[in-house]
């Protein structure tokens, strides 16, 4: 088949990719289970972190300051639902790694009273440090109601600097 370097236009790159799709896996957010590493993903573990859950990108978000940590909760879960990545799942076996989708499921929503700013510095930190790669959940989030702001946390096999504006 011909490469897209081969095909230097994009009407050139179009004619390549036509039929060269292949099968990867779930497609249109209707399944779970395994899907193939991305090269991106395959880059980070040949890294062999000795802490690869502490590898995240983190923003705060503000919100109206009545906001119920029920409502912050629905609105993750229903991203969450709907891009497949946060929920995917690693795990390591036979030395090489290897990520499913894991059914949709809770998000891990902390809320802390920010009225004392040590307080929320360690529970960001926390959550920053707190993934489990094989939990499904590479997501969580920390609500700061005093300050009105959530800190949303995601880890960098699922999110990097492009996808956070459709976060």
């Amino acid at each position: 088949p011909a490469r897209f370097a081969d095909r230097p236009t994009l009407a050139g790159m179009a004619a390549a990719a036509e039929g060269a799709r292949e099968d990867t896996g779930p497609a249109d957010g209707d399944a779970d289970g395994p899907i193939p590493l991305t090269p991106i993903q395959r880059w980070f573990f040949a890294l062999d972190l000795p802490e690869p859950h502490h590898w995240n990108q983190a923003a705060w978000v503000d919100v109206p300051r009545d906001v119920a940590a029920a409502a912050v909760r629905r609105a993750l879960e229903a991203v969450a639902s709907a891009h497949e990545a946060l929920r995917l799942r690693f795990t390591r076996a036979d030395g090489a790694w290897h990520q499913e989708v894991a059914p949709a499921a809770g998000v891990d929503l902390r809320v802390v009273d920010g009225a004392e700013p040590s307080v929320v510095h360690r529970a960001a930190g926390d959550a920053q440090r707190g993934f489990d790669l094989g939990s499904g959940r590479p997501l969580c989030a920390l609500l700061d109601a005093a300050r009105s702001r959530v800190l949303v946390v995601a880890h960098h096999l699922v999110v990097d600097a492009v996808s956070w504006g459709v976060l």
